[in-house]
């Protein structure tokens, strides 16, 4: 199996390929993911499921919950049905920078910092179900933080992939997060 970007290609198998376009690392797992057009394409082509909808109301709820509990305007008793009730206990998130926080580390976090960042607000762009089964589901979305009510508040965007177990209710198992570049921040 291959994969062809601008022009150069790379074979399965986890090698590095080297081209002067891109670099990049194509393993098995990824080649197994059928390909998913831009967002905007897809839309125009495959009108959203229930399971697409499902997923933009739990990642624009949670991000809801971030809001309100860094600005301290929810009750302190929401930490548990806003925010750890939507987390699998082997959750684990790689934050941009490149840290990875276990369910603990980021619970723990979380709760001391309950209304410091008056403010701070969260605006999801672009979400996109990738792939789904009947036990996961992977979506990608951009995550857009703001200090103040501005667009001139701006403060970071990151784009971020996320793993949801399905069962009863999805559940969050892994995030990984990556800066969106300078150039892609100004959109």
């Amino acid at each position: 199996c291959s994969v062809t970007c601008n022009g150069a290609t790379a074979e399965s198998g986890g090698r590095m390929v080297k081209t002067r376009r891109f670099t990049a690392w194509i393993g098995a797992a990824l080649l197994a993911i059928p390909a998913v057009a831009a967002t905007e394409e897809r839309s125009a082509i495959v009108p959203e499921t229930a399971l697409e909808n499902e997923i933009r109301q739990d990642v624009e709820d949670l991000h809801d919950f971030f809001v309100g509990w860094y600005n301290g305007t929810l009750p302190e008793s929401a930490f548990e049905t806003e925010f750890a009730a939507r987390l699998d206990p082997a959750f684990t998130i790689i934050m941009p920078n490149g840290v990875e926080l276990d369910y603990d580390a980021l619970s723990f976090a979380m709760r001391d910092s309950f209304g410091k960042n008056p403010g701070f607000r969260i605006e999801i762009r672009k979400l996109r179900l990738v792939h789904a089964t009947e036990a996961t589901a992977v979506a990608t979305y951009e995550e857009w933080q703001y200090l103040g009510p501005d667009e001139a508040d701006y403060t970071s965007a990151r784009i971020s992939s996320v793993i949801f177990s399905r069962s009863d209710r999805l559940k969050w198992l892994h995030v990984q997060e990556t800066w969106l570049r300078s150039e892609e921040r100004r959109v």
